[in-house]
């Protein structure tokens, strides 16, 4: 089992990596009339988070995909665990999402 401390680092990493790949998109496309797409680092995505999971002994990646995507890194509120697992979950950061993943 990956330890918090690094599953955060890790988590963050990839987070910056992203904002920062969206920046330069953003920047790229003033010059290029808006047809500029940044795809450079999406299989090392795919890779971490198959990594991360079976590291955590997750049934799958989807899991870790719909954090970093469908919430933004913990940075989109959701409700749905609540349903799920009939209790309150905060996932808003790497750190709380490793707690989430580990009970």
């Amino acid at each position: 089992m990956i330890k918090k401390e690094n599953f955060v680092k890790i988590m963050d990493s990839l987070r910056t990596q992203y904002e920062q790949s969206l920046e330069f998109g953003r920047d790229m496309s003033k010059y290029l009339d808006g047809h500029f797409t940044v795809a450079l680092n999406e299989g090392i995505y795919d890779q971490v988070f198959k990594a991360l999971s079976d590291e955590m002994n997750l049934d799958d990646v989807d899991l870790m995909n719909w954090w970093a995507w469908e919430l933004d890194f913990g940075r989109v509120e959701v409700d749905a665990w609540a349903m799920i697992r009939e209790k309150r979950f905060d996932i808003s950061d790497a750190g709380k999402f490793y707690d989430f993943l580990c009970s």
